[in-house]
């Protein structure tokens, strides 16, 4: 009874406690059911946008499998990187022959450049092929332009395939021979071991069967995944290739879809479009909705799982709480509800600020790399000082002195190495007062031949530094000026003079049409003394052109305007101009001085649109060029002029006009770029540019091995086929990385990239996150302490001689009262623990610990369980435990304390409580790693623990084990062999991310498994001699009859007997688990 005058304790109240509980439990668990379905999103989101772009990959190489060109191009080209011998590489064109009959036609080559026969093939034309051979690889080649053409079909071929090694080339032949190209064979070494020639015939197949093959041939390697088709725009309601199965109502989609519109999902799963060259729409529909990589539907089970555990718990503590446990548990849940709220949003919040800066950095990216792009024209700036400076010389000099005072320009240009290929001073008759051509380029030597074993390169046959070593002339046409160099220059200087007339007779040339009507008098003034880009051919070319005045008086020189002082006007935007917008057609077959046709034939003149021969409009009334607001030149310079007549009046006497191969300056800038790129570490942004053209000649950046990555090369054919900017997070070597790849327009022989490691970012959103967690730690943790301050300083002193007032009536001397800070009370408290330690200490922890040992046996069908232990001590080090799960299965462990006593006790304790939370997890191997986890939680590595954990399942007869540094049990089978069952592991609280491993013993009926510690085959005898594991094993034979309580004592008894003492040395603890018949 309570006494008398006491206020007898509130009743528990089930209402109250269920709207207490639906307040306090469940606000958190909506916010994590809320933050599962956000990550399941997520999750799906990520799924979705990885089966789009696997679709886009898929599309984008079904595309250029679908080009005939593009294919056999790409094909060769992969050949050639590998390392063959011609009559091997012979059989494999065999293999492709039979795949691709009459499609192609291939001549072999070995490394002196005779025919090599390929199976199954004709040999005929047998010399022309050769000499073919030899005009390809030589431009001086003394070659007939007949056999070129009988051979060919065209007689500029090896022209425009030495222009592009390693490339199909259109060869403007029609359906037979329309493209070819050459490659060279190299061994492992670098050396080159043959060449070949490839003609492809567009006759041989319709662009409608060759899409149908490469659609056939993706769906082969993808088809269980991914349907892929085509629509030809033709028949717009006909999805191909024909015998396909589609969906009956993909086909409507499709129509009603547009190019714009690229992704979309048909039936939940995800439908991507691609764009052909040729007008073709692809698209690749997946089988099957995408699945996330990480399933949150067990999550969910798992939260309300221990929702309704805590409720369950909660009401059956609820009458028991006391008024402190009350009042802290309000504390921590009235602060904990908002900080799981806003833990919640930041961890929401964390995928959307990662997108934020991923979309801030891609931005970045492409700023940089269009600013990188345009830098190119920083490589051409010192070329840009040098023609004004040489025009500022020239300005009232006389044309006859040009080859004098050009010479400084003339030396510097053949120091740029290739990169100023033409460089010509002319008059608008075309006559050169100087000129200087570069010859056909080598092959880059950087990238064609190895090193040698100095690192340095060797020559190669046509290069500068191989003709000096042969003692020959830089180039024997030094200083005659090709056909086109002289006409084009004389039509773009007669243009600007006002006075530009297309021959009559002409004969339709191109540029001729451009200089005389898409680009006005006033146009090129505008460009002169700037880079112009040009597509000449397969090749691009920086073009730049300066007009040289008539001399002026120098009495006139102060009022003339600038534009006529034999420099560029002032003010001119910029290095590079606009590019010259040439028309399709203008790339062609090389003219002469190889020089392709179009722009040999550009001087010549051409009708316009309408095929008037009328000259082109003059200078504008009153504009700076205008003959009439022109000064007139001088006598003198009328006597000097190599024209007569109305040249004599104009204002421009000659132009400079100077072509410059883009690729050189590409590379060059490139290489220049990388040596200046900031100082690499492990968070830096990377640079690299992959080359569009394969051959060889345009290098990958930084290195060779970047254009081999299949990850770059992917993302290289995305931005040219797209001619999008694209983005994409993948890993490359050892890292994942956020790439930025667009393709250049100034740099239009490269794909720029830019690589930033993506931990960057994700440590950048992780710092937030991990603030804001230890913030809502830190404050949870005040809560705490506020609680518990509040709670110890009110109800501490009286509620703790409460307490131990009941624990000294049920005789629990381990209660201690908490004195509190009432001094009334204190000391009363003080003299109760006093009196509380001394009582029969050891005898209560001796109670406890035998407590936490199983009571009583375990026993099924067909199996049963016993135990025992000896403790050395009142209170021992070992620690053994079974108990059953809800699935039927055994957990039994046996363990092992570093010492004895209390301590060792408390440790035995805690394994006994972690042992059953971690119980429910499937592996011992798990239960092991979240034991060593709690274990240091709340011990540190003070004292280690062995332990041996296993799973019996009865059905199968069999113990799934793990061990954690622990003696390996003995298992006696029915046929009287033993085992030993264990695995090597560290102690519990001796590693903190300690790994274990698991096994796993099927019994028969009649077997045995045995645990035991160490005090067991570690007793010794008068001699010392231990009574070791031999002994144990025979015992353990000897007595596999017996039941497993008669077995235990007996193995006991004779360990007992060995050492001749009652009390053990250490502790010694057997486990026996006997399985029958029945199990």
């Amino acid at each position: 009874m309570a006494p008398s005058g006491a206020t007898p304790p509130a009743p528990f109240r089930p209402g109250s406690w269920l709207v207490q509980a639906a307040v306090f439990l469940g606000v958190p668990l909506l916010l994590g059911l809320g933050l599962l379905a956000h990550f399941e999103e997520t999750a799906g989101a990520a799924a979705h946008q990885a089966e789009v772009q696997t679709l886009r990959e898929i599309l984008t190489q079904t595309a250029a499998r679908g080009d005939l060109a593009t294919a056999f191009t790409t094909l060769f080209d992969r050949l050639a990187t590998l390392a063959w011998s011609p009559r091997r590489f012979a059989r494999r064109v065999q293999e492709l022959h039979r795949g691709w009959p009459g499609v192609f036609d291939l001549f072999l080559y070995d490394a002196d450049g005779k025919r090599v026969a390929v199976p199954g093939r004709p040999t005929a034309m047998q010399v022309a092929s050769q000499r073919f051979l030899q005009a390809v690889l030589d431009a001086r080649a003394r070659v007939p332009a007949k056999i070129i053409q009988g051979f060919a079909g065209n007689p500029q071929a090896p022209d425009l395939m030495r222009a592009s090694p390693g490339l199909l080339v259109d060869l403007l032949n029609g359906d037979r021979r329309t493209w070819g190209g050459c490659w060279t064979l190299r061994d492992r070494m670098g050396r080159v071991t043959g060449h070949f020639v490839v003609f492809l015939h567009r006759a041989a197949t319709t662009p409608t069967a060759t899409l149908d093959r490469a659609v056939a041939r993706t769906a082969a390697l993808t088809g269980s995944r991914f349907q892929v088709g085509w629509i030809d725009p033709v028949e717009p309601g006909t999805l191909r290739p024909p015998g396909t199965s589609f969906p009956a109502s993909l086909a409507r989609l499709l129509q009603e879809l547009s190019p714009g519109q690229p992704v979309t999902a048909f039936e939940g799963r995800p439908l991507v479009l691609h764009l052909a060259a040729n007008g073709s729409v692809l698209f690749g529909l997946a089988r099957q909705a995408p699945v996330p990589a990480t399933s949150y539907r067990s999550w969910r089970a798992r939260l309300a799982s221990g929702a309704v555990a805590v409720l369950a718990l909660g009401w059956l503590l609820s009458p028991l709480r006391s008024l402190r446990t009350r009042l802290v548990l309000q504390f921590l849940v009235g602060g904990g509800i908002p900080l799981a709220v806003f833990l919640a949003t930041v961890l929401i919040d964390r995928d959307n600020r990662e997108h934020l800066l991923v979309e801030q950095f891609k931005e970045a990216h492409l700023e940089s790399l269009m600013r990188i792009d345009q830098d190119l024209s920083s490589e051409y700036a010192p070329l840009l000082r040098r023609y004004r400076q040489a025009l500022a010389a020239l300005a009232d000099a006389p044309l006859a002195e040009a080859p004098r005072l050009l010479r400084p320009l003339a030396a510097f240009a053949r120091r740029q190495r290739h990169l100023v290929s033409q460089l010509a001073l002319t008059d608008q008759e075309g006559n050169p007062a100087f000129y200087q051509g570069d010859g056909p380029e080598p092959a880059d030597t950087r990238s064609e031949t190895p090193p040698d074993r100095r690192g340095r390169r060797r020559a190669t046959p046509g290069s500068r530094r191989a003709r000096g070593q042969a003692g020959q002339a830089p180039n024997p046409d030094q200083g005659k000026a090709p056909e086109v160099i002289r006409l084009l220059a004389g039509n773009i200087l007669r243009s600007c003079n006002g006075r530009f007339e297309r021959p009559s007779g002409s004969t339709g040339n191109t540029m001729a049409g451009i200089v005389a009507e898409t680009h006005k008098p006033y146009e090129w003034f505008s460009q002169r003394g700037r880079f112009q880009k040009n597509q000449v051919g397969p090749d691009a070319m920086f073009t730049y052109f300066d007009l040289l005045s008539q001399p002026v008086p120098k009495a006139a020189v102060a009022s003339s305007p600038p534009a006529f002082r034999g420099t560029s006007p002032a003010g001119s935007p910029g290095l590079l101009a606009n590019p010259v917008p040439l028309p399709a057609g203008a790339a062609g077959s090389p003219g002469p001085s190889g020089f392709p046709a179009p722009l040999a034939a550009a001087a010549e003149g051409s009708p316009g649109p309408s095929g008037s021969s009328s000259p082109a409009p003059a200078f504008p009334a009153g504009s700076p060029t205008s003959p009439a607001t022109s000064p007139a030149p001088s006598p003198a310079t009328r006597a000097d002029s190599p024209a007569a007549g109305a040249a004599a009046s104009d204002p421009f006497r000659a132009i400079l006009f100077c072509v410059h191969q883009a690729r050189i300056g590409q590379i060059r800038y490139l290489r220049r770029l990388l040596r200046e790129w900031p100082a690499r570490s492990a968070d830096a942004v990377r640079l690299a540019a992959l080359p569009l053209i394969p051959g060889g000649q345009w290098p990958a950046f930084p290195r060779r091995a970047a254009g081999l990555d299949h990850t770059l090369r992917r993302l290289r054919d995305l931005a040219a086929s797209t001619g999008l900017p694209q983005h994409e997070v993948a890993r490359v070597g050892r890292e994942t990385w956020l790439l930025s790849a667009v393709r250049g327009t100034l740099l239009d022989g490269y794909v720029l990239m830019l690589a930033r490691p993506y931990r960057t970012i994700q440590a950048a959103t992780r710092e937030l996150t991990v603030q804001a967690g230890f913030l809502a730690v830190l404050m949870l943790l005040f809560a705490g302490a506020v609680a518990a301050l509040t709670s110890g300083f009110l109800l501490t002193p009286i509620t703790g001689l409460q307490r131990g007032l009941e624990a000294l009536r049920r005789r629990e001397f381990r209660h201690q009262v908490v004195s509190g800070r009432l001094a009334e009370l204190a000391t009363v408290a003080d003299r109760f623990n006093q009196v509380m330690t001394r009582l029969e200490e050891l005898q209560v922890a001796r109670s406890v610990q035998e407590a936490l040992w199983p009571g009583e046996g375990l026993a099924g069908p067909g199996w049963r369980l016993a135990g025992a232990c000896r403790t050395a001590t009142d209170l021992g080090g070992d620690h053994h435990d079974w108990f059953l799960r809800p699935d039927g299965t055994v957990v039994l462990a046996i363990g092992d304390v570093a010492g004895h006593g209390i301590a060792a006790a408390l440790v035995g304790a805690s394994a006994k409580a972690l042992l059953a939370m971690a119980a429910p997890l499937a592996d011992p191997a798990a239960i092991l790693a979240a034991m060593n986890q709690g274990l240091l939680d709340q011990a540190g590595r003070a004292k280690p623990m062995s332990l041996w954990v296993g799973l019996f399942d009865p059905g199968r007869r069999a113990v799934r084990y793990a061990c954690a540094g622990h003696n390996y049990p003995l298992a006696v089978l029915a046929s009287g062999e033993t085992v030993a069952a264990g695995v090597p592991g560290y102690p519990l609280g001796a590693r903190k991310n300690a790994r274990y491993q698991g096994g796993t013993l099927e019994f028969s009926a009649g077997g045995r498994l045995y645990l035991y510690t160490d005090g067991l085959i570690e007793a010794h005898d008068a001699a010392a001699e231990p009574f070791g594991y031999d002994r144990f094993a025979q015992a353990a034979r000897d007595l596999r009859d017996r039941r497993p309580e008669e077995a235990i004592r007996e193995l006991l008894r004779r360990c007992e007997d060995w050492a001749g003492q009652s009390t053990p040395e250490d502790d010694q603890t057997l486990v026996l688990l006997d399985i029958g018949e029945g199990a």
